[in-house]
């Protein structure tokens, strides 16, 4: 994997989280997913669904930023 990573180009690197980022954007500030999701039904977690989307989102963004940060780490380009 570590192979793999470093083997990439920065243009490579940049398309792939820039898209990662976007569909991390549309789900967390596109109002009529976020609607569609407040809907009255099921819970998860004892939470209701709408809070558990959001919680799951958060988590998402964050491991997102992690994951490049990693990333970064591994092709040497964090100072």
């Amino acid at each position: 994997m570590g192979g793999m990573i470093r083997g990439m180009s920065a243009r490579m690197k940049n398309w792939v989280f820039g898209i990662w980022f976007a569909v991390c954007f549309v789900c967390s500030l596109f109002p009529p997913l976020y609607l569609a999701a407040s809907r009255q039904g099921p819970q998860i977690l004892a939470l209701p669904f709408s809070v558990a989307y959001m919680i799951f989102v958060g988590l998402l963004i964050t491991l997102s930023i992690v994951v490049l940060y990693l990333v970064e780490r591994t092709r040497g380009e964090v100072d």
